[in-house]
């Protein structure tokens, strides 16, 4: 069990497409032996590639920072991210903006596997199962060029985890008992009928299937081994079949409409639970699971916390969009990451009670400040988009925090920025400020993002090392940052009216090309021989209206 969860992470959940879940998961990128290449990790990136990073990252529903970025061997830029249970690598050239991304399930990214994938054919496989042995875990990584089928089968009884999620009858397929010794199985997102071939694996453990519309589970009876199960979305409103099975360290069942946790109470070796989007509010029944490390809540009715005190193991908390949740009831000796999204926190004064919390997500809730964060000598990372945070300024001083991001606020100054004695990373995008100036320049930040705010251009004259003046006086210690979408309010107003005389202008020009193109095509009826001319003007026109226009 442990070896396929690092538990400083959210357990990869792979059932939610919505954003919250996006942005809170990170997957096993261990999954993905097979893909790994010789990558070095880089971190400085060009204008270009940076714009590829973000763009990828819209595409693909993710959180820019959950995107690796490698260097290739050549020198050139390679992203890596995650996807369901594994990832992915693409190279930076191979994006264009405005063009759909490669999918990474492609033949091209298996090019390397095509001797093997012909052996697995001749077997009998069929191509879909083929790319689902592809990301499969095994000791071994996948034998790309292996021709003799006999040792392939060797290789496949040694697979340990595979997902064939999403296939149309997933237990009819071809070959899967060539692989009896699955620990992790994965079957979710498509009908099921019949569960009975889920018992050929004697040796399984955990069981993902979610959205299967599964409703009779006595095949349960029949799997003392199994750890772990995905019962997400299947409709199940009572958790009381569980009961008998003591054995259970992992559920999740999310987005089911689940009430009452008193079932759960009967299970006292759970480790993972996964409850997001049901209907709970009474944590009472969770008491006495003394071994839970990993509690995910979010998009539930829970005020009150106090359950979860005395929890010795617990590690990984999400209350996010827990509208009604009370914080000053959450009192945890061991919690390290917590997520607080959409909730109405309003200030960090649960920090205190909660000493070990070094990880803090908090987007689109209500803080006004920071306040409080003062009381933690732990807390290295907060990410706190969307809030109503006005200033940095502290009480007293805070030694750990490292990352910041307060995008999205209400900053006018970074006054303050000096009291994170430890802060390196610092995202103040999209706020309101008209100046990088403070009172003493900061010697700590080195990764400084104030894009999309109303600093003055007189203040972003790059100096002989390519670093805007402003942020080379007030934080000399800066090597990487972004300052796009900046320029003072009125510099932005001169700017948008300018564009506005552009497009009336471009409108007027389009107006008269039109008036033109209307007394061509009459010239047209009148005299069909001069079509051709006429053509050719009308386009060179239009070229120019858009070229124009950009």
């Amino acid at each position: 069990m442990a070896k396929d969860i690092d538990l400083s992470k959210p357990i990869p959940n792979p059932h939610h497409d919505d954003e919250d879940h996006h942005k809170g998961h990170h997957h096993d990128e261990s999954d993905h032996k097979h893909e790994e290449h010789e990558h070095t990790k880089s971190n400085k990136l060009s204008d270009e590639d940076q714009k590829k990073l973000i763009y990828l990252a819209e595409k693909l529903g993710l959180n820019p920072n959950q995107i690796e970025v490698l260097t290739s061997e050549d020198g050139s830029i390679i992203f890596k991210y995650p996807h369901d249970d594994h990832s992915h690598t693409i190279a930076s050239k191979d994006i264009e903006i405005g063009k759909p991304i490669p999918d990474g399930h492609h033949d091209h990214s298996h090019a390397k596997d095509k001797v093997g994938m012909a052996t697995l054919k001749q077997i009998g496989f069929d191509d879909e199962i083929i790319q689902d042995i592809l990301h499969a875990d095994a000791p071994t990584p996948f034998p790309s060029n292996e021709t003799n089928p006999e040792k392939m089968r060797q290789w496949l009884a040694t697979v340990t985890k595979i997902n064939i999620g999403q296939r149309t009858n997933p237990f009819q397929r071809f070959g899967l008992s060539l692989m009896p010794n699955i620990e992790v199985l994965g079957i979710g997102f498509t009908p099921i009928n019949d569960m009975t071939p889920v018992l050929q694996f004697k040796k399984l453990k955990q069981l993902w299937m979610t959205n299967t519309g599964i409703t009779d589970y006595s095949f349960l009876d029949k799997m003392p081994l199994l750890e772990g199960l995905d019962i997400s979305q299947n409709g199940i409103k009572d958790l009381s079949f569980l009961t008998k099975y003591k054995q259970l360290s992992l559920i999740a069942a999310a987005n089911n409409g689940i009430t009452s946790l008193k079932p759960l109470a009967e299970l006292p070796n759970l480790q993972f639970l996964v409850l997001s989007h049901n209907n709970i509010s009474d944590l009472t029944p969770l008491s006495n699971l003394t071994k839970l490390q990993e509690l995910h809540l979010d998009h539930n009715n829970v005020k009150n916390l106090s359950a979860l005190s005395g929890k010795k193991d617990l590690k990984v908390l999400d209350l996010s969009n827990n509208k009604s949740a009370d914080l000053s009831t959450l009192k945890t000796t061991s919690l390290e990451t917590l997520l607080l999204n959409e909730t109405n926190t309003s200030n960090l004064s649960f920090l205190k009670q909660n000493p070990k919390v070094s990880n803090l997500t908090i987007n689109n809730a209500k803080l006004a400040s920071l306040d409080g964060i003062e009381e933690s000598d732990e807390i290295v990372k907060v990410e706190a988009e969307g809030n109503q945070i006005k200033s940095l300024v502290l009480k007293n001083k805070q030694g750990s925090l490292k990352f910041l991001n307060v995008t999205n606020n209400q900053l006018t100054s970074l006054e303050g920025v000096n009291n994170y004695t430890s802060l390196e990373t610092l995202s103040v995008s999209k706020n309101k400020l008209e100046s990088l100036d403070i009172k003493t320049p900061n010697k700590t930040v080195t990764n400084l993002d104030f894009s999309h705010n109303n600093v003055p251009t007189s203040q972003l004259k790059l100096n002989e090392k390519n670093i805007p003046e402003a942020v080379a006086k007030n934080f000399p210690a800066v090597v990487e940052g972004s300052m796009v979408g900046n320029g003072s309010l009125a510099e932005k107003a001169a700017m948008a009216s300018k564009e506005d005389k552009q497009v009336s202008d471009n409108t007027n020009h389009q107006k008269n090309t039109e008036k033109s193109a209307q007394a061509n095509a009459d010239s047209k009826k009148e005299n069909p021989k001069t079509h051709d001319e006429h053509h050719d003007h009308e386009e060179t026109d239009h070229a120019h209206v858009g070229h124009h226009h950009h």
